[in-house]
């Protein structure tokens, strides 16, 4: 069987004030070309499908009319799982109703509920659909007492798969932040979320052993935890300057009929890509027009005048302007007593050196001397 596995959408994204919606119909449709290409008997969708519980009207658009052109045209069945930014009710809202036609969407977690079996020409595959769950919510489902951790969550979780069937392969679905032994890691990205404030977020991909392939969402970089078969597909956008040059796609997996798992990784190429530029503002100014997101370090040593607005004349999509700061020990210091008694010139020079360790020539002082003084006048105005 093969299995197409992707995660971490987040339609409906906004970043820096710009909205993505447009660069995420390309990706979506870039991923059915993907599809057409590949061919592949089922598709997983790991978690994060919108990037908030109360996603736009547009997302939710968007994501129908994908949905339309998967389940309806291509006639394949799609299983997704909702993440922590989803609202379960919104995403699991009707789902009863679609399993006919091949759509199995999972937010509301109920144990041993979310199997889904389907066949290829060496049998059955079980599909177990498990939805972000926090802790407390595994707690009140399980009737529990006791407080857990998310490590103790997902044991009680996968405790609720067992025991496997022996006469079918496993496919485990999961949004979680899984490390190989549930050791701390830092987050792939930016964009991700944390699971727990205070607590610990990582489960051990050691549960997932009885599984023949665990797919997972949460973190933004595809990669196995430790073993080929427990892995996470990534964002298949890039959604933070973090993630700037880093691969973005989705996973193919070819589950052949022994259990044993053969993962291929393809590639989605961007609307537009996010680098980091850095240089002065006007060698900035001279380069051609670009779309992609840039972040851009600015390098001048002195003051510059509405830096944004200018580099979105040739940068659009311009996401953050940051300055290069001068080395605090590189700078000529005055003690603070001795501040208070300088005049304004004096004090306007030594600021100019601290800013670009250089002194200002005399038009720029006096220039500085004019606003002062008309400063003054309409103070005293």
């Amino acid at each position: 069987m093969k299995i197409l596995h992707t995660a971490d959408w987040h339609l409906g994204k906004w970043l820096q004030g710009i909205s993505l919606l447009d660069d995420q119909r390309h990706m979506l449709w870039e991923l059915l070309a993907t599809i057409d290409e590949e061919k592949p008997d089922v598709i997983v969708m790991a978690g994060d499908i919108y990037d908030r519980a109360i996603p736009p009207v547009e997302a939710i658009q968007l994501f129908g009319e994908w949905l339309q052109e998967v389940i309806e045209v291509r006639q394949i069945p799609f299983l997704a799982v909702t993440g922590n930014h989803d609202s379960p009710g919104r995403v699991h809202f009707g789902s009863a109703f679609m399993k006919s036609a091949g759509l199995h969407l999972v937010g509301d977690w109920v144990p041993r509920k979310h199997t889904v079996r389907l066949e290829d020409e060496a049998g059955p595959v079980d599909f177990h659909l498990i939805p972000y769950m926090d802790p407390a919510q595994v707690k009140f489902r399980l009737q529990q007492e006791e407080s857990m951790s998310h490590q103790q969550a997902m044991e009680r979780i996968v405790g609720t798969c067992l025991p496997l069937d022996e006469n079918a392969r496993h496919v485990f679905v999961g949004h979680a932040f899984v490390t190989p032994y549930g050791e701390p890691e830092d987050n792939t990205s930016e964009a991700e979320r944390p699971l727990a404030i205070g607590g610990a977020e990582y489960v051990s991909a050691q549960l997932f052993h009885d599984f023949h392939y665990t797919a997972l969402g949460h973190l933004h970089r595809a990669h196995h935890c430790g073993t080929d078969h427990v892995r996470f597909a990534g964002s298949p956008m890039t959604y933070a300057i973090s993630e700037a040059g880093t691969d973005k796609g989705v996973l193919l997996i070819e589950l052949a009929a022994d259990g044993a798992v053969d993962v291929t990784f393809r590639a989605l190429e961007p609307r537009r890509k996010m680098r980091r530029i850095e240089g002065n503002l006007q060698d900035l100014l001279r380069q051609e027009v670009s779309e992609d997101y840039v972040i851009i370090k600015l390098l001048d040593a002195g003051p510059v005048l509405s830096p944004m607005e200018q580099l979105r004349t040739v940068y659009p999509n311009t996401l953050h302007v940051e300055r290069q700061l001068v080395a605090m020990d590189a700078m000529p210091s005055v003690a603070l007593s001795e501040r208070k008694q300088l005049s304004e010139k004096a004090l306007f020079t030594a600021f100019l050196q601290e800013l670009a360790s250089e002194e200002p020539d005399e038009d720029t002082v006096t220039l500085f001397q004019e606003a002062w003084h008309h400063a003054e006048q309409e103070s005293d105005n």
